[in-house]
């Protein structure tokens, strides 16, 4: 026990941490990095069931990652330093995302967007750090770690299985009843939830299935290595061979059913390239293993082709149009590229970008859906050779392991193959923004490598690069002010609707009585257009237009290049007859979104009361 845990109190307290961290993570970090929504709104828990129940805020892992950081850093405060040099596989490609996301930073005008990415990444980096340090010192509490990955799965597919068989069902006869009172359920929402489709504790399916491919294969090993040391020694020979195949054949089918109801057409292609990738692997540097024992691979090659070929025909409707679609995300990320080659458009412009360069009929976005080109597009040359060597990591990690092997080159061969299929995922979809699975795929080789012995020496600059890292994780506790002013926000601006609802005409409540709460949440959450613009919408829905237009050209100063902020402050004018500066701004609209379908009808509008305000 105690060469899992550490000898030292301190050391044991980092210990339990870690191991926290790596459980709670695909139940608490599963959403997705990113605060552009279709409201904007605050998602800051406000009970305690919500934190029990629910995922936290999305700049709590980075807050978590940066605690372990710190509580690693103080047990191990008088060792040696880790062997940075020799582990640079492990360690670099992570690093030079960090790196390349502060250069894409200054020039940003989406400066909310960006920072709560930045703190994703620093989080990343920190929790990366935390583990190899601790491992470099713990060297058997890897063990400890991977087994509370292991679990942490296996209870997150259970969770996925229990929403495809209660869970949406309670759900839709939630939603009817909302209906039944009164409420509006909004389109997109039924869609999603009649679609079937399991997420899990994730906020996507899509990025559901890339953690769980991530961590099938090394969770059947470990599954199979738990089934062969818990019997009895009496009867281990003859219980082993019952248990292993049973406990192994469970974990496969919980886990691998749980990824077909996610209904992700990326994780055919990451099942798909992982076996190839692995394949020829093994061809390049284990012939003679390949050679002896190449029947062994058709009957795994069969159910890999024959499953990929059903789930392909079930969603080959669906899958031809997501091809489709994420075919025009990387034509605009490619004319981002070329406009920007040296330091890119900036972190988080990739969706007003895409919305001014996409053509006529594609659909809308927000992230490229691609790891490689979310980088080359935002942060320029760096960030693209940045993001693939991050997505080459698990070859680089193959062929430098060779000499000094693993201490189980199966576990190694099945971390290897389930980064294969998570870095093919993550070229198809948005992993790259969900805390939980990059936590894993940075620290996974950690658990089953050798690595190199602590040196002396260097232990200022190694303790200033782990501070640094920790103190930009635990600056991301200066927004919970802020959310929690917007919760404050939203509660008022509800309740003042109902009062609305329910009094006599020329007797409502009126907004500006808000503005005092509106100036409060503008400070407290720097560079943030939502709570201007939520503000404004409601201010607008009260027919406080001018209201509405000053809200509204406040969030346009905080996110200039977002059609639909100036698309609202035309409406605001042309309500308060004032069409010239309505005019200005429906331009600007069209400026960053050529051929929003919205707009037509407006500018219809416009024409038609200037034509009334012409003189004869």
């Amino acid at each position: 026990m105690q060469r899992c845990f550490g000898s030292t109190l301190p050391v044991r307290g980092a210990t339990v941490l870690l191991a926290g961290l790596f459980f709670v993570a695909p139940h608490k970090f599963g959403n997705i990095v990113n605060p552009v929504g279709p409201v904007g709104g605050s998602v800051f828990p406000t009970s305690t069931i919500e934190w029990i129940i629910g995922m936290w805020p999305t700049y709590f892992p980075a807050v978590a990652s940066g605690i372990a950081l710190l509580t690693v850093l103080l047990a191990h405060w008088c060792g040696r330093r880790p062997d940075y040099a020799r582990a640079w596989p492990l360690l670099l490609p992570c690093m030079l995302l960090v790196l390349a996301t502060l250069i894409g930073m200054p020039h940003t005008t989406e400066r909310y967007v960006a920072m709560f990415f930045l703190a994703h990444m620093f989080g990343v980096l920190a929790f990366l750090l935390a583990v190899y340090i601790h491992v470099t010192h713990v060297p058997e509490s890897r063990h400890l770690f991977l087994g509370a990955a292991v679990v942490g799965v296996l209870t997150s597919a259970l969770n996925g299985w229990y929403g495809k068989l209660q869970g949406q069902a309670d759900l839709i006869q939630f939603l009817y009843a909302m209906e039944a009172n009164g409420e509006t359920i909004l389109r997109p929402l039924w869609e999603r939830v009649l679609e079937g489709r399991i997420a899990g504790s994730f906020t996507y399916p899509n990025v559901f299935a890339a953690h769980l491919l991530l961590l099938l294969p090394v969770t059947l090993y470990v599954v199979d290595r738990w089934a062969k040391f818990l019997q009895p020694s009496d009867v281990q020979a003859d219980m082993t061979r019952v248990a292993r195949p049973l406990f192994v054949g469970t974990s496969a089918i919980l886990m691998l059913i749980a990824v077909y109801w996610t209904g992700s057409r990326a994780a055919i292609l990451g099942i798909s390239s992982a076996a190839i990738a692995m394949t020829g692997l093994v061809a390049i540097t284990h012939r003679d293993w390949l050679r002896q024992r190449w029947k062994l691979l058709i009957a795994p090659a069969v159910i890999v082709l024959v499953a990929g070929i059903v789930i392909s025909l079930q969603f080959r409707d669906r899958g031809l149009s997501s091809i489709g679609a994420r075919l025009d995300y990387a034509d605009s990320a490619v004319q981002m590229f070329a406009e920007h080659p040296a330091a890119g458009a900036g972190v988080g412009e990739f969706f007003p970008n895409h919305m001014r360069l996409k053509r006529a009929g594609a659909e809308e976005t927000r992230l490229p859906h691609n790891l490689l080109l979310y980088f080359l597009s935002q942060c320029g040359i760096v960030g693209g050779l940045a993001g693939l060597l991050f997505i080459v990591q698990p070859v680089i990690l193959w062929f430098r392991r060779i000499g000094s092997e693993p201490p189980d080159p199966l576990a190694f061969g099945c971390v290897i193959a389930g980064m294969l299929a998570w870095s093919a995922h993550a070229l198809a979809d948005f992993d790259l923004h969900v805390p939980a699975t990059m936590m894993m795929v940075v620290t996974l080789p950690l658990l089953v490598l050798q690595l190199p012995s602590a040196v002396s020496g260097g232990l200022w600059w190694h303790r200033s690069l782990c501070m640094l890292a920790a103190l930009a994780c635990l600056a991301n506790l200066f927004w919970i002010p802020g959310d929690m002013a917007h919760q404050d926000l939203q509660l008022a601006m509800d309740f003042q609707q109902r009062l609305t609802q329910q009094s006599p005409p020329g007797r409502a409540p009126r907004p500006g009585a808000l503005l005092p709460l509106v100036d409060r949440v503008g400070k407290r959450t720097p560079w943030s257009p939502y709570p201007y613009d939520s503000f404004g919408k409601h201010a607008f829905q009260l027919r406080e237009y001018a209201l509405a237009r000053e809200a509204f050209m406040a969030a346009a100063e905080r996110a200039p290049h977002r059609s639909s902020v100036y698309k609202q402050i035309a409406d605001c004018s042309i309500e308060l007859g004032e069409l010239k500066v309505a005019r200005e701004y429906l331009e600007k609209a069209l400026l960053w979104y050529p051929h929003d379908p919205r707009l037509s009808s407006r500018i219809r509008r416009l024409e038609r009361l200037e034509a009334k305000q012409a003189p004869p």
